[in-house]
């Protein structure tokens, strides 16, 4: 398989994880509300890590990997988080909404928040596309 076809194929893979993030109470209980300073994830990284992978999504280069619905989504998405307003929305109804869309956005791909392992998500290299 080219390595191109490989590069492709990950982007769903790495939105899929990345809204995993973002939608699961469990990873958020873990790395943001209990963690350590070893494992904590800052909310704003993960609304922005999803930000970004919706973009990437839905650039020429990716967005044949994506229907029509899919792309639509990660638009709606992203452009919500860009309008979210400036301070802490983390625990918030802003917040709770968004985990909503994540996970609606999960469903969307496919996947569903009991195909990850918070506790292992974060074992792989978030740099997978540069490979």
């Amino acid at each position: 398989m080219l390595l191109r076809e490989i590069k492709m194929r990950k982007i769903r893979e790495l939105l899929a994880k990345s809204l995993f993030r973002l939608a699961s109470t469990d990873y958020q209980i873990h790395y943001i509300d209990n963690s350590t300073i070893y494992e904590y994830v800052a909310p704003e990284d993960l609304i922005e890590e999803v930000a970004n992978f919706c973009r990437e999504a839905q650039l020429d280069c990716f967005k044949n990997n994506f229907s029509e619905r899919e792309l639509e989504f990660a638009n709606i998405l992203r452009n919500k988080i860009l309008n979210l307003p400036n301070g802490d929305i983390y625990g918030t109804t802003i917040w709770a909404g968004l985990k909503i869309d994540a996970e609606k956005f999960l469903n969307i791909l496919g996947y569903q928040i009991k195909d990850f392992d918070y506790s292992t998500i974060d074992n792989i290299d978030r740099n997978e596309l540069g490979k």
